[in-house]
């Protein structure tokens, strides 16, 4: 594009610089301003894509402080598939651990006002517990 946009200046200048170094010719032609619209317009699209570029940057980096590095693991003494009742007993313990620990099939404890620290379906949530399948 660059190259494009450089051979076009280049042209419009080398055409309109003739008619004036040689007025014999008669050319009406007079194309000054098109290569200083064409850079013009090239330098305001680069801009308004660098300012675009930073604020899509900044946006994501708020979206990652979003995101919970700790979790509560709930660790039930029953084998099996874990549900509700089962979580959320007296014999669970909660354990903290870090969010890239947690597997399919863990059990988690979200508390009310917390962030989600993992991804997961409406469908999977439990009452104050999160259960993947």
């Amino acid at each position: 594009m660059n190259s494009l946009v450089g051979f076009g200046s280049i042209a419009a200048f080398i055409i309109s610089s003739i008619p004036l170094l040689n007025p014999s010719l008669a050319w009406d032609a007079s194309f000054f301003d098109e290569p200083v619209m064409l850079l013009g317009f090239v330098l305001l699209g680069r801009s308004l894509e660098e300012k675009a570029r930073i604020q899509a940057s900044s946006d994501m980096n708020e979206l990652l402080s979003l995101i919970s590095t700790q979790s509560r693991l709930v660790i039930t003494s029953t084998e099996g598939s874990p549900s509700t009742d089962t979580v959320l007993c007296s014999d669970a313990i909660c354990v903290e651990v870090p969010t890239d620990d947690i597997r399919v099939g863990d059990s988690v404890l979200v508390l009310p006002g917390e962030t989600i620290p993992i991804d997961v379906s409406l469908s999977d949530f439990y009452w104050y517990s999160v259960y993947l399948k």
